[in-house]
């Protein structure tokens, strides 16, 4: 599933960025056209940050699902003690 999220992130920003590329290396641009670049990159960082956060909260709630299924092994080993 990372993969997959990271690989259409990736080709995402190729997209963006591949039609772009050719104004870029003849120098017949105007500043403006940096523009597209910057918001591709915000909005590529975003994304990336809240895919992370939304990684983060998964793992997060299989270690707290972990941790109960540990706390109640460790409450039954103890009730047969």
């Amino acid at each position: 599933m990372r993969a997959r999220i990271t690989f259409v992130l990736l080709a995402i920003a190729a997209l963006l960025v591949t039609p772009r590329a050719a104004l870029a290396q003849t120098g017949t641009g105007t500043p403006e056209d940096g523009l597209g670049y910057v918001l591709a990159a915000f909005g590529l960082a975003w994304a990336l940050f809240f895919a992370y956060v939304f990684y983060l909260e998964r793992k997060s709630r299989q270690l707290r699902r972990d941790l109960d299924a540990v706390r109640r092994d460790a409450a039954e080993h103890q009730r047969r003690a």
